[in-house]
């Protein structure tokens, strides 16, 4: 992987991690996390990626070198006897257990975070039929009286949109949008990240599945088709936002604008 598409993966991973701990306990981890302590782990996952990928970067370099084929010298890529070895050390020891890692990680905490959202719909349902009225009886036996209430009564109780959705214990829409957009945005990353991954696992397992080797043409097509999806899954995931994040669309909507 290249240094920015590591960098990807691991704040990919720190996200949906941190967004499940976010609903899981609440009250203990969102007062943890700030716009600068984020913006420091982000460049903590650039600087390790960079780290990673050095030693592979000093053992490649640009030399002229004489071509028998064409009978002229000419610059071309140099690379060290060793630089394979240290590639397939970190192929196998981080690239493939990191991608297979995030993959497993995404679909955990999608399918926690639907629980644990729709627990929480369930309790503040159960919360909301137990609790007394003003008059002292009990919610469920006010919602048995409302026949007798005025259209303008009834049309005043139903215009808050969370008493209805609690009462029906339903997810409310803003659970129901965090659900989504994490989905979308791990389906969308798992999808993307199958080229990347096919590339990883064959280079690892077949010595001649590289750039210069007999399957160059095949890796090429693959090391495409990855730069491809890598250039869509960054692209779609602001639409993603710009769709189900509230904050997110309002605060790009007033930076257009005081920009124009």
């Amino acid at each position: 992987m290249s240094i920015f598409s590591l960098t990807t993966t691991l704040v990919t991973i720190y996200l949906a991690v941190m967004r499940c701990l976010c609903v899981i306990r609440p009250l203990t981890f969102r007062g943890v996390l700030s716009p600068g302590k984020t913006t420091l782990i982000f460049l903590a996952f650039l600087a390790f990626a960079l780290a990673i990928r050095l030693p592979l970067l000093a053992l490649t370099d640009i030399r002229v070198s004489f071509n028998p084929r064409i009978n002229l010298s000419r610059p071309a890529i140099w690379i060290h006897p060793a630089r394979e070895l240290v590639k397939d050390v970190t192929q196998t020891g981080l690239d493939i257990p990191l991608n297979i890692t995030a993959e497993i990680t995404l679909t955990i905490c999608v399918i926690v975070m639907t629980r644990a959202l729709k627990e929480s719909s369930k309790f503040r349902s159960k919360l909301a039929t137990s609790m007394p009225n003003n008059n002292g009886h009990p919610e469920n036996e006010r919602s048995r009286r409302r026949s007798s209430t005025t259209p303008n009564q009834k049309k005043s109780k139903t215009s808050d949109g969370a008493n209805d959705d609690t009462q029906s214990g339903k997810l409310s829409k803003k659970d129901a949008r965090v659900i989504k957009q994490l989905v979308f945005i791990s389906l969308l990353f798992l999808c993307c990240n199958i080229p990347k991954l096919t590339r990883i696992v064959g280079d690892a397992a077949e010595s001649e599945f590289s750039i210069f080797g007999r399957y160059r043409f095949l890796y090429s097509i693959v090391f495409t088709l990855q730069v491809v999806f890598e250039i869509l899954n960054s692209s779609l995931n602001f639409f993603i936002y710009y769709k189900f994040n509230n904050k997110f669309r309002n605060s790009f909507d007033t930076f257009c604008v005081q920009q124009v």
